[in-house]
C-alpha cells in the first residue's frame, strides 16, 4: 500500500505546474460591414450583431474600441452622401446605441479610423480625439450616461501651448483613461509615426498637461492593475544597425514602463531585430513580441520572460501584429490567410496555452471574412498577482527629459519634509479636520478601507507607485490594518516621515 501511494505521489509531482485558466471571450470585428462576433474559449459564438448607425452612414472605422468588461463598444461611422462623421457608443446588453457625438468639421471626414479612443475603467465615459479642418486638434471626454461632453482639450488651449511641435498636422490618440486622467500620444497625421512620439498626461480635474515616458508609440499593451506598459522602442544605448539600413527605422528593444520605478526601460535587445507590438501573456507573467530578423528577412515570435531571457518561439503566422491578445494562461491570435473569398482573405481564431506548451494553438473559430481581433477579456480578472520584477538592460528614462529617473525622484528634497523609507515610520498630515483615505490598492478606483486621522503614526511598507496623478505608498496602521495612501493631495504633503 505504501509503495502504491509513493508511486501516485511521484506521478503527481511530475505533472507540470501551469497558470490557472480564467474564462475569457473575444470580440471579432468586420469593419467593412460593421459586424461583430463574440466567441468564448470553447469556440462557441455567444453573440453576432451588426453595429447600429444613424442617418445614412455607409462606412465604419477600421478600429473598434471595447470597454474593459466587454459590454460597450466605441466606433466612428461616415456618411458619403452627407460627408459627415459621427462617433457612436453601442451597448451589447441592451443591443442599442446609447451615445452619439458629432465632431466639428474634420480635416479628413471620410477617415474616421484616424481618431483614437479610450474607455474609463467603468465604461461610463470615453475619450475621443480628432483633427479639424483648421489644423487644430481636439480631444473630448463623453459621459455615456448623459450623452454629453464633460471635458474638452484643444491644441489651441494654453494647457498645451508650445507642445504641438514643428509638424502642424497632428492627432491626439488616447491610450488609457484613468479615474481623472487621460494618457495620449501625439501622432503626426499621414505618417506611421517617428521612432519616438510625444506622450502626455491630461489631468481632467486641473485641465493641465504634462509630458510622460509612458506611450511614445501607438502599439502599446497595458496591464490593468499594475499599470505596466509594454512597447517596442529604438534605444541607442544598446546595439543596433540603424545606420546601415536604407530606411533608418529599427526598434531594437522591447521596453516596459513600470510605475514603481517611474520610468521606461529595455528588457530585451537585439542588434539585428526590429520588434513591434509586444503583448502581455499569461496574466502578465511573460511577453510575446513579434520581431523582424533584418538579416534573414523574416519574422519570429519570441516568448520573453521577466528576467529578459527568451523562453521559446511561437510557431504562428500573423498578418497584423495587433491581432494578438493575452489571457490568464496564454494568448489568443487571429490569422488572416489568403483565400478565395470576396475580400481575398479568411480569418481563423486560435488559442495557445503557452504556460503548458508553446505551439501553434487550438483552432476555435473561422470565417470567410477579413476580420480583426478587437478585444479579449475581461483583462482585470486575468492579471496574475505577485508578478516578478522585470530585468533592466539600461536605467529607466523619462521621454520628457531624457534623463535617468528613480523612485527617489518622487519624494521631496530633504530640505522640505524629508524622504520616506520602506520600514520607516510616517505621520498622517491633514488640514481642517480632514481624514486621509486608505485604499485597497494604489489608485482612486480601489475600495476605501479606512479614513486615517491627522497625526496618526503608520509604518511604510511599499512604494512609491505613481497612478491617477498621485504618488501612493502602502502603509500599516497601529492596529495592523494595511492599505495604500497618497503622498500628497491638493498641495498638502499628507504622508510625512516621522523623523
Amino acid at each position: 500500500m505504501k509503495k502504491v501511494l509513493l508511486i501516485v505521489l511521484l506521478l503527481m509531482l511530475a505533472i507540470p505546474v501551469t497558470q490557472a485558466q480564467t474564462p475569457w471571450t473575444a470580440w471579432l470585428y468586420d469593419y467593412e460591414n460593421g459586424e461583430i462576433w463574440q466567441v468564448d474559449q470553447t469556440g462557441a459564438v455567444l453573440n453576432n450583431r451588426i453595429l447600429p448607425t444613424v442617418m445614412a452612414h455607409d462606412r465604419y472605422s477600421d478600429q473598434l474600441t471595447v470597454s474593459d468588461d466587454g459590454q460597450r463598444m466605441a466606433y466612428s461611422v461616415y456618411s458619403s452622401s452627407m460627408n459627415t462623421t459621427q462617433f457612436l457608443v453601442y451597448d451589447v446588453a441592451t443591443d442599442t446605441m446609447i451615445a452619439a457625438y458629432t465632431p466639428p468639421e474634420l480635416l479628413i471626414g471620410d477617415s474616421p479610423s484616424v481618431s483614437g479612443v479610450a474607455f474609463n475603467r467603468l465604461g461610463t465615459a470615453v475619450a475621443y480625439g480628432y483633427l479639424l479642418e483648421s489644423i487644430e486638434w481636439q480631444m473630448v471626454v463623453l459621459d455615456i450616461t448623459t450623452n454629453s461632453v464633460i471635458f474638452q482639450l484643444s491644441s489651441a488651449d494654453p494647457a498645451v501651448a508650445g507642445i504641438v511641435g514643428d509638424f502642424p498636422y497632428t492627432v491626439p490618440i488616447p491610450q488609457a483613461y484613468g479615474s481623472a486622467e487621460v494618457h495620449y500620444t501625439i501622432l503626426p497625421y499621414g505618417t506611421e509615426g517617428p521612432l519616438e512620439m510625444a506622450s502626455y498626461r491630461w489631468d481632467l480635474l486641473t485641465n493641465s498637461v504634462t509630458q510622460t515616458s509612458i506611450y511614445p508609440q501607438l502599439q502599446a499593451d497595458t496591464l490593468p492593475s499594475s499599470k505596466q506598459v509594454a512597447i517596442a522602442m529604438f534605444d541607442d544605448r544598446l546595439p543596433n544597425i540603424i545606420d546601415t539600413l536604407p530606411f533608418p527605422i529599427q526598434f531594437n528593444t522591447v521596453q516596459v514602463y513600470d510605475p514603481a520605478v517611474f520610468g521606461r526601460f529595455p528588457v530585451l535587445a537585439n542588434a539585428d531585430w526590429s520588434f513591434s507590438s509586444p503583448t502581455f501573456i499569461e496574466g502578465g507573467v511573460r511577453l510575446i513580441a513579434p520581431a523582424y530578423i533584418i538579416s534573414e528577412d523574416r519574422y519570429t515570435f519570441p516568448i520573453i520572460q521577466r528576467n529578459g531571457t527568451i523562453d521559446g518561439y511561437a510557431p504562428i503566422t500573423l498578418d497584423r501584429f495587433s491581432n494578438i491578445e493575452g489571457t490568464s494562461a496564454g494568448f489568443v491570435y487571429l490569422a488572416n490567410p489568403a483565400a478565395a473569398t470576396p475580400s481575398g482573405y479568411s480569418s481563423a481564431l486560435y488559442y495557445v496555452n503557452s504556460s503548458t506548451a508553446i505551439d501553434s494553438g487550438t483552432l476555435l473559430w473561422t470565417t470567410d471574412r477579413l476580420v480583426k481581433l478587437a478585444w479579449v477579456g475581461p483583462r482585470d480578472s486575468m492579471e496574475s498577482a505577485g508578478l516578478a520584477a522585470w530585468t533592466m538592460l539600461a536605467p529607466p528614462v523619462s521621454s520628457a527629459s531624457g534623463a535617468s529617473v528613480s523612485p527617489s525622484d518622487a519624494a521631496p528634497d530633504d530640505g522640505e519634509v524629508g524622504t520616506l523609507t520602506i520600514g520607516g515610520l510616517a505621520i498622517i498630515n491633514t488640514t481642517d479636520g480632514d481624514r486621509l483615505n486608505m485604499r485597497s490598492g494604489p489608485g482612486v478606483d480601489f475600495s476605501r478601507l479606512a479614513r486615517l486621522a491627522d497625526g496618526a503614526t503608520v509604518t511604510v511598507l511599499e512604494g512609491p507607485v505613481a497612478t491617477d496623478g498621485f504618488i501612493w505608498w502602502r502603509i500599516r496602521t497601529v492596529d495592523g490594518s494595511e492599505g495604500w495612501v497618497v503622498q500628497e493631495a491638493e498641495d498638502v504633503r499628507t504622508l510625512i516621515p516621522a523623523s
